[in-house]
């Protein structure tokens, strides 16, 4: 291990820090506060930036963070319908709208020179979600996952009726990672990732995994003892049991729950766990060879740039803490 931070810098919980990698730190973007933390590959902050408000390199509702192939980081704030740039160091580059067909996503990443967001679509074929590149409109669609029929739920919690359009549990999810030159997708319940290299061939990684039939029970797992969904604040959670028998339960498990690839190529494949099941991290080499399967507690980073690792976790007094580590002997 390289090293940690805790600093009263984060004042939400480890789920509500987003971050991305550079070649010599780590960018950890807290929602709550409106900042975005540098963290060196020893652990040990150097720096901040951004602030809360609507003036230049300050934001309202910042979502997600990524960096481009110059080092340059970019912020999605959903608040103010913005894309905020800053240098490496950060210093304010300025803004610019999202684009509209992008409104309403909540994912960021650069491929290459490219900004890359997800987007929902519908035709008359129905609706799907799309990982596309920004400035080629229709031509940068990477990938596609068509949506199941959204059916409009009520729900109950707190004594009050919530309605709100949903899916059925368990429906696979776009899923994808930027990072340099590199990005995976997966966009089906499989175990298919598909790999993009700027300026070179597709590519995809599979590996045969035990499909499983999607019941009531696993639904309630992934769902958990609190319920999928909260609102007012926080305090009120709908019934797992009346959300499993209301927005109904997709066919499968899906066989991916998460993937990350970074600068180098290096991809992790998180296997699709429900309850106490153990979490199980796939990796392959930039070549596309599975080199082993990682297992523990956290073993899924939030960010890696090449030796390094970074982990946001929440300590034993629930305070998050940004967990830096080392990994010895990957080799190519």
């Amino acid at each position: 291990m390289a090293g940690s931070v805790n600093d009263t810098l984060f004042v939400s919980g480890a789920d509500d820090l987003e971050m991305a990698a550079g070649p010599d730190r780590f960018y950890v973007l807290d929602r709550r506060a409106s900042r975005v933390a540098m963290i060196d590959t020893l652990g040990r902050l150097v720096g901040s930036f951004g602030k809360e408000g609507d003036g230049p390199g300050e934001m309202r509702t910042g979502m997600a963070i990524a960096l481009d192939d110059n080092g340059d980081v970019t912020l999605l704030d959903m608040g103010r319908g913005r894309l905020i740039s800053f240098s490496a160091t950060g210093e304010t580059l300025g803004d610019k709208p999202i684009p509209s067909a992008h409104m309403g996503t909540f994912r960021l990443g650069h491929f290459g020179p490219d900004l890359v967001m997800d987007k929902r679509v519908q035709d008359s074929s129905g609706m799907a979600m799309q990982v596309a590149i920004v400035s080629r409109g229709d031509s940068g669609v990477l990938a596609s996952l068509p949506l199941p029929e959204m059916r409009l739920v009520t729900l109950h919690a707190c004594g009050m009726e919530v309605q709100l359009p949903a899916m059925p549990i368990l429906a696979p999810g776009l899923n994808w990672s930027s990072s340099g030159n590199w990005l995976a997708v997966v966009s089906d319940a499989e175990y298919d990732v598909r790999v993009f290299h700027a300026g070179g061939a597709r590519r995809r990684v599979r590996r045969t995994i035990p499909s499983r039939d999607a019941t009531s029970e696993i639904a309630l797992e992934a769902i958990g003892e609190e319920g999928g969904l909260s609102f007012s604040g926080g305090d009120c959670s709908l019934a797992p049991d009346e959300m499993v028998e209301k927005m109904g339960v997709a066919d499968r498990v899906p066989a991916i729950q998460d993937v990350l690839i970074d600068s180098e190529g290096w991809l992790r494949v998180q296997r699709y766990a429900v309850g106490d099941e153990p979490v199980l991290i796939d990796i392959f080499n930039p070549g596309g060879e599975y080199v082993g399967t990682m297992t523990g507690e956290h073993p899924m980073p939030d960010a890696a740039s090449g030796n390094y690792i970074a982990t946001a976790v929440d300590d034993s007094l629930g305070l998050p803490t940004i967990v830096v580590s080392r990994i010895d002997g990957r080799g190519n």
